[in-house]
């Protein structure tokens, strides 16, 4: 499958569950294979290809990777997998990915023990209409803190999915170049930012050094006419009156 396909991706299941691992696969289909495979068999099998350059993905390979195959550009099937993510609930012993915030509002909970789990993780929490309100919204976990169990376990009851699973496609071979990129980062929103700040600076920069690109060249002619005003009004108003030298 590596020689007979153009691209290999290393991938790794986080926290995927069998039925996840499934919907993954027909994210992907007719558009890649996807095959699990012994960190000392995946090791052999790229050592042992003739593709120019794979050889560099033996430095990526980890513990029960996933190899993805496809004839396809590499980094259009890691996107597809960056932006096909499963929510996952919170378990604990796990490091919180963002702050984890309880909002207030009522809870579909029936009043019980499980009010004292509430008050045990700090939430301040209330009978209202016969269920649990949360009376006070709180901060449970910060990000890079570890999810406490009790924690964890207010948050399922609540049924909030602070987590997302799926496939991480890190490495790639990409056999058009016959080249290894790792680190393999999909951000669409960051990149969009990123390119929108990007050409803002250039815009500005390009009309300030009055370069007739297409995008400017009317703010060109604009500012050209107000700087061209500016300079009429300022000549009007130095004019020397008569008989003054």
């Amino acid at each position: 499958l590596m020689d007979k396909n153009s691209s290999t991706l290393i991938a790794y299941t986080v926290g995927l569950s069998s039925a996840q691992l499934q919907r993954s696969r027909k994210l992907l289909r007719d558009k890649a294979i996807i095959k699990f495979a012994k960190k000392s068999t995946v090791v052999k099998s790229i050592e042992a290809s003739k593709k120019n350059g794979i050889q560099k993905l033996v430095e990526f390979v980890g513990e029960s990777p996933a190899l993805i195959f496809t004839n396809e550009d590499p980094f259009d099937i890691a996107t597809i997998l960056a932006d096909n993510k499963f929510a996952a609930k919170a378990k604990g012993g796990q490091i919180a990915p963002v702050d984890i915030h309880v909002e207030a509002g009522p809870t579909d909970l029936l009043p019980g023990p499980v009010i004292s789990e509430f008050a045990n993780v700090g939430i301040k929490a209330g009978i209202v209409g016969g269920k649990i309100a949360v009376k006070e919204g709180k901060i449970v976990a910060k990000a890079g803190e570890k999810i406490s169990p009790a924690v964890a376990s207010i948050l399922m009851k609540l049924e909030i999915t602070p987590f997302e699973v799926g496939l991480d496609a890190t490495v790639a071979y990409d056999g058009k170049d016959s080249k290894v990129y790792s680190n393999i980062k999909i951000d669409k929103a960051g990149s969009l930012a990123k390119l929108k700040e990007a050409f803002a600076t250039a815009r500005q920069f390009a009309i300030n050094l009055a370069y007739p690109a297409v995008d400017v060249v009317d703010q060109i002619i604009v500012r050209a006419e107000r700087e061209a005003l500016a300079l009429q009004r300022m000549l009007t108003e130095n004019k020397p009156s008569e008989g003054t030298n």
